[in-house]
């Protein structure tokens, strides 16, 4: 039992090695968008890990990568943020996808693109906290399971159906675009460019420039990417089997 958590421990720590030299290869691995953010591997270890060890383990490689964020890149501090509240969602999406009906995913993601669509056009003062809460919202979800919520394991083979995978990758779309496009839009696109009124910035404007229909193709670039990278190493190379959690 000692060794089966040492094992653990040390595959944790390789994963966030992995995502702090993909996050230090920005220049040569990313791909750079015309709003700031770079579409990357960083958040690929996180979801390798809930695949191979569960949601707790792909918490903790999450949340250390976010610290190791905060110290390299440039973005400091709100970087690690967004960072964090756009990749939690997806490990919600999977955590819980086998326990709610992926039909209540997807209204629950409707709705909050409803809502996100309905904010963008009512700017008001509490915009930029808004787009703050927001974007901590996912994450304390998920702190509250892994703290309050017995991990139940869940058979491989049900992560390992393409018809499942699908449907959750769309999940995991519609809540992080919902998530990222608030967030951006409200709190860290004002604090990077903050406008001649002040620290928020017209929706006019970003209506104009289609800003959030941007950092929502962006983000569904990105975990597109990053979701079938991880799916495609876990069971089609087989490390699940391999060096995942046998349960």
């Amino acid at each position: 039992m000692k060794a089966i958590r040492t094992y653990k421990i040390a595959a944790e720590g390789l994963l966030v090695a992995l995502a702090l030299v993909f996050q230090l290869g920005h220049g040569i691995i990313g791909w750079p968008t015309n709003f700031g953010m770079t579409v990357d591997l960083v958040g690929f270890p996180a979801l390798l890990a809930f695949f191979l060890f569960g949601f707790k383990s792909s918490l903790r490689v999450l949340l250390l990568t976010t610290l190791g964020i905060i110290f390299l890149a440039p973005s400091g501090i709100i970087g690690a943020a967004m960072k964090l509240s756009a990749t939690v969602g997806c490990l919600i999406v999977l955590r819980f996808g086998n326990i709610l009906w992926l039909p209540v995913l997807l209204i629950l993601a409707g709705l909050s693109l409803f809502g996100m669509s309905m904010v963008l056009n009512s700017l008001n003062e509490f915009a930029l906290y808004l787009g703050a809460i927001v974007m901590v919202l996912p994450f304390l979800a998920a702190l509250a399971a892994y703290f309050l919520i017995e991990e139940k394991r869940t058979k491989p083979k049900d992560y390992g159906s393409l018809y499942t995978m699908a449907v959750l990758l769309v999940c995991a779309i519609l809540l992080r675009g919902a998530v990222t496009v608030i967030s951006n839009v409200f709190f860290a696109v004002p604090t990077f460019f903050p406008s001649d009124k002040g620290y928020l910035i017209q929706v006019e404007q970003i209506i104009t420039a289609l800003l959030h229909f941007w950092i929502f193709l962006w983000n569904a670039v990105q975990q597109v990417v990053e979701f079938s990278l991880a799916w495609v190493v876990a069971y089609t190379f087989k490390f699940k089997k391999k060096y995942g959690d046998k349960a």
